[in-house]
């Protein structure tokens, strides 16, 4: 609950990674008492075996021109993954977790949302030539619009699903649903484009899957929706019609920092190690004359490549598919599938673990997920593979 409630705000302290760390570090220790003692049981499936490996080889990612630092870091916030789906193990404290969450991303978003109205939104993100009418770019309570985009998609399904639940109290179902709006009007303020297809795609996927309701609701919003996009503020549809042209500078930018990275990639099929110490040594040699400065590789996918191999990428998505597919097939309803699927979308185009927290709230939410499906609903609304078990029981 703590780590849910702080995320947003660790910014604010000397150290948020080492912190983050010592948290997660404290729930090891509460869920090995535990076991130990006989309050849990010690068990492991093909989500957990998957999960496992993607943490020991970001841990292998030390080696070489790896930073162990950093590799070591990665590899315990990935593992927050098995103490959540082990302590959250009731609606309770599902609930209390999913409260805390969108607790503190509510503050969050407000902050973004009154940056951008009291005109201390930032303009080093935004290229001027080209959208100088949308005002600068907020980033909450993080240091940079892409993180805090991240950030929210991963909040903004557990939101909604929350305003959806099955037996919610008409009070939560407000706040939950004040909630989500708040979420996705920062999201658009951040002017992140990625995450603008991420949300589409969350919104698309809760109406298609959430419930008979939700599709039929689909299907008659969806007319409505077309007709309604010619009305849409001139600065967004300039924005979002941008996607693809190459004549805008954070595109090129894009696609000349992916080249170098694929060069580097194929000249190191094994990895060059975790890190940014590693990519600072490695890419350059790599990178297109004037596009050597580059931090990291502006894709989730081509960074856990060139850090880890193509090895390492495939367990990480095999760990994802496992999860998302556990998801889909037992008709969960806590949002963390759909959360995962907005993220992987804007992957595409951005680093999602350049802020170290990210990572932590990706594989929390996973675990959270598992244990939603293990029939321990927030709503009073069991998974249907839990139904099932219960009526045999």
């Amino acid at each position: 609950l703590l780590i849910a409630a702080a995320l947003p705000f660790l910014q604010y302290t000397p150290a948020p990674t080492v912190i983050l760390c010592v948290l997660i570090g404290v729930l090891w220790i509460a869920y090995l008492n535990k076991a130990l003692c006989g309050r849990r049981d010690f068990f492991i499936d093909s989500c957990d075996v998957a999960v496992l490996l993607f943490c020991i080889t970001i841990a292998i990612g030390a080696i070489g021109n790896g930073s162990p630092a950093d590799a070591l870091s990665l590899s315990l916030l990935s593992s927050v993954y098995f103490p959540a789906r082990r302590l959250l193990s009731s609606s309770r404290w599902l609930g209390r977790f999913r409260a805390s969450l969108l607790i503190s991303s509510f503050l969050c978003s407000v902050c973004g949302i009154l940056q951008y109205f009291l005109h201390n939104a930032e303009l080093k993100w935004v290229d001027t030539s080209r959208f100088s009418d949308i005002g600068g770019r907020v980033t909450g309570t993080f240091s940079n619009p892409n993180i805090l985009s991240v950030y929210l998609l991963l909040c903004f399904p557990i939101a909604v699903c929350g305003m959806l639940a099955h037996g919610e109290r008409w009070t939560r179902r407000i706040f939950f649903g004040v909630t989500a709006a708040t979420l996705a009007l920062c999201t658009v303020l951040t002017w992140t484009r990625g995450a603008w297809l991420g949300l589409i795609v969350e919104v698309a996927l809760i109406l298609l899957f959430y419930s008979r309701r939700t599709l039929a609701a689909a299907l008659v919003l969806l007319p409505f929706g077309v007709c309604a996009v010619p009305f849409l503020p001139h600065s967004v549809l300039n924005r979002f019609s941008s996607i693809g042209t190459l004549s805008e500078s954070s595109i090129r930018y894009r696609l000349y920092t992916w080249q170098g990275v694929r060069r580097a990639i194929a000249a190191h099929p094994w990895g060059i190690g975790v890190g940014e110490k590693a990519f600072c040594a490695v890419y350059p040699r790599y990178a297109l004359s004037g596009i050597e400065s580059v931090m990291h590789a502006h894709s989730i996918y081509l960074q856990l490549a060139l850090e880890i191999g193509w090895a390492g990428l495939a367990v990480f998505l095999a760990a994802t598919l496992l999860i998302l597919l556990r998801g889909v097939l037992r008709g969960n309803r806590f949002g963390s599938v759909y959360a995962i699927s907005g993220v992987l979308i804007m992957g595409f185009f951005d680093h999602l673990w350049y802020c170290r927290a990210m990572i932590a709230l990706f594989f929390l939410l996973a675990g959270a997920e598992i244990s939603a499906e293990d029939g321990h609903l927030p709503g009073g609304r069991h998974s249907l593979a839990a139904t099932a078990i219960i009526t045999e029981g």
